[in-house]
């Protein structure tokens, strides 16, 4: 038996796009490398946003998601980099209920290492 799971694995894309579009789910998207830029030496005030990735959380906080920002900023260096960072996601208009500074329990990880950026741009950019 053949089976084509490119095709089982689209169906269960749009099917999570369904379920995602009606809100109600926790997202937890990463902040450098997802939302903004990997910063130079470890500089976040130098961090740019990425544009097109804050266009999809805030769709998704639109739907009726739950955001939830999480960052090792500052884990190697002990920096309090948390008033840059808050100062950031306001200036950026970027839409969350909470930031953490270590990796919180949530029905979804976003990060750029784990779930594809590029089905995020595809369904929802």
């Amino acid at each position: 038996m053949n089976i084509d799971y490119s095709k089982h694995l689209e169906n269960k894309i749009k099917e999570d796009y369904m379920n995602i579009s009606h809100g109600g789910r926790r997202f937890v998207f990463d902040i450098d490398g997802v939302i903004a830029n990997q910063a130079k030496d470890n500089n976040y005030e130098l961090a740019e946003p990425n544009i097109p990735m804050i266009n999809i959380i805030n769709k998704l906080y639109d739907m009726g998601n739950y955001i939830v920002l999480f960052t090792a900023r500052g884990y190697v260096t002990g920096i309090d980099w948390s008033s840059v960072t808050k100062d950031q996601m306001s200036r950026w208009e970027l839409k969350y209920h909470e930031l953490h500074f270590g990796k919180p329990n949530a029905d979804y990880y976003v990060d750029d290492r784990m779930l594809s950026l590029e089905m995020l741009y595809k369904y929802f950019g």
